[in-house]
C-alpha cells in the first residue's frame, strides 16, 4: 500500500530512478530527433515514409531494455513471456526456452552495462547446474558436468521432455542449450573483469558443461580424419537427421 500514500509525481521519480539504476552508464546515439508529441502508432505510420529520423529504433531499443529490467529484477531471470501476462497463465507456461530465447533476453545486458544478470546466474548456480548434474547421469550415463535441454524452469526441470500425441518431442531435444548459455558467463567476465564472481561462479559453471562434452566427444567415423565429435549433436527446435535426410 506504500505507492497509494504517494503522488503521481514523486511515484514517477522513484520508478524513473530505480530502473534507471539497473541501465548503467549506456546511451544510445544514432542521430535520432526526439518527437514526444506522437503516439506509438503515429511513429510506426511515419516511421514508413520518413527514413531521415530513426527516433522510433532508438525508442524501441530502449524500450527493450526497460523492459529487461522490469522482467529480471528479483531471484528469477526473465522468462519466455516476461512478467506481463493478459490471461491467468502465460504462453509455454512462461518457461525458459534456452533453445534462443533466454540466451536473446540477455544478448544486450552486457554490452550496455546493464545490471540484470545476477539473477541468471544465481539460478544457474543454485538450480539448473545441479539438477542438470542429475539429468547428465540418467540420461548420458556420465558423471562429470551438468546439461539441459530445449525447455527449463523455475523448479529445476532440466531433462528432455515428452508431448502427447506426439510420441517424443525431439524438436526440445537440444542438449547444448547450456553450453550457448556459457558464452554469457564468459561475456559478464570479459565486460566486469570480476575475478571474484568468476572464481566463485562464472568458472565452476562453465566447467561442469566443458566437462560434459569432453566426455561426450567420439572419433568421426564417417571421414575417418581423426576429428573429434561430439554425440549427441541436435539444432533446436530440428527432428533427427543424419546425412543424406531432408
Amino acid at each position: 500500500m506504500k505507492a497509494t500514500a504517494q503522488n503521481m509525481v514523486a511515484s514517477l521519480a522513484t520508478h524513473i530512478a530505480d530502473y534507471r539504476s539497473a541501465l548503467g552508464g549506456f546511451s544510445l546515439n544514432i542521430g535520432q530527433k526526439f518527437d514526444n508529441t506522437k503516439n506509438t502508432a503515429e511513429l510506426r505510420k511515419e516511421y514508413k515514409t520518413d527514413t531521415g529520423n530513426p527516433y522510433l529504433e532508438w525508442l524501441l531499443f530502449n524500450y527493450g531494455r526497460y523492459l529487461l529490467v522490469g522482467s529480471t529484477r528479483s531471484y528469477l531471470p526473465a522468462n519466455l513471456q516476461g512478467v506481463w501476462a493478459r490471461d491467468n497463465s502465460t504462453p509455454w507456461s512462461g518457461d525458459y526456452h534456452a533453445n534462443i530465447n533466454t540466451q536473446m533476453n540477455y544478448w544486450v545486458a552486457e554490452m550496455t552495462d546493464m545490471k540484470v544478470t545476477s539473477s541468471l546466474w544465481e539460478y544457474m548456480a543454485k538450480t539448473w547446474a545441479p539438477r542438470g548434474s542429475e539429468t547428465a547421469k540418467i540420461l548420458y550415463n556420465t558423471t562429470r558436468g551438468w546439461v539441459t535441454h530445449n525447455e527449463m524452469n523455475i523448479f529445476g526441470h532440466t531433462g528432455m521432455k515428452t508431448f502427447e500425441g506426439w510420441n517424443t518431442a525431439t524438436w526440445a531435444n537440444y542438449p547444448e542449450s547450456a553450453a550457448w548459455m556459457m558464452i554469457h558467463v564468459y561475456d559478464h567476465f570479459d565486460y566486469t573483469n570480476d575475478v571474484a564472481w568468476w572464481r566463485a561462479q562464472g568458472w565452476p559453471l562453465l566447467k561442469g558443461v566443458a566437462q560434459f562434452w569432453l566426455d561426450h566427444l567420439i572419433k568421426d567415423r564417417y571421414f575417418n580424419d581423426s576429428t573429434l565429435v561430439t554425440a549427441p549433436c541436435n539444432s533446436p527446435e530440428q527432428s533427427i537427421t543424419t546425412f543424406g535426410a531432408y
